[in-house]
């Protein structure tokens, strides 16, 4: 087992709950319109005599929302990463599963800036508060994911990008994301 990888899935889950000098907290990336940088407003957005249609939308999505989402972020390197999936049902029990995959190119998405075929590995269950038995056991699958080259919005210098999943041919998820974190690390997943 390649437990830096798994240090890196536990650092990069963690980001998202903890608030940090590095982190901006003035809003969510999803929350930015296309190309535009994400700042701090100087009007109140909350002010109830602006006409509805002149609010913004600055609802976050619930996070204690029943359904299923997954995420994962691979090195370009070793073609080696982690694949998360994360369960909620509508009693709050919880699942939250990882599979570390290794990874090759597939070059037959012409929608895609790259794709790949994860291979996944032994599932590792992180958490399971009565969900997980809900989950198919994804051990030993292949998936295939790629990026688009449709711009969903830039946050903090990272752009996103329209994750494109595999499933009879090559598909937008609607809720999904994907980007090159850094020169070494794609994340991908569903928000």
């Amino acid at each position: 087992m390649n437990w830096k990888y798994i240090g890196l899935g536990i650092f990069c889950m963690s980001c998202r709950d903890n608030k940090s000098s590095l982190v901006d907290d003035t809003g969510d990336w999803w929350d930015v319109e296309d190309g535009e940088e994400n700042t701090p407003s100087t009007e109140d957005e909350n002010d109830e005599s602006k006409p509805d249609e002149e609010k913004p939308d600055t609802e976050k999505p619930d996070e204690g929302e029943p359904g299923t989402l997954m995420s994962g972020f691979m090195d370009f390197g070793t073609l080696e990463g982690v694949y998360t999936i994360e369960h909620q049902t509508e009693d709050d029990s919880g699942c939250t599963i990882n599979y570390t995959f290794s990874a090759i190119e597939v070059t037959d998405c012409s929608m895609c800036s790259f794709a790949y075929e994860l291979l996944l590995g032994v599932q590792e269950i992180q958490v399971d508060n009565g969900a997980c038995d809900d989950l198919e056991d994804l051990t030993n699958r292949s998936l295939l994911y790629g990026q688009s080259t449709t711009m969903i919005s830039e946050y903090q210098g990272v752009i996103y990008y329209e994750l494109l999943e595999h499933n009879e041919g090559w598909n937008s998820d609607p809720i999904g994301y994907s980007a090159e974190l850094t020169e070494e690390t794609w994340i991908f997943g569903s928000k």
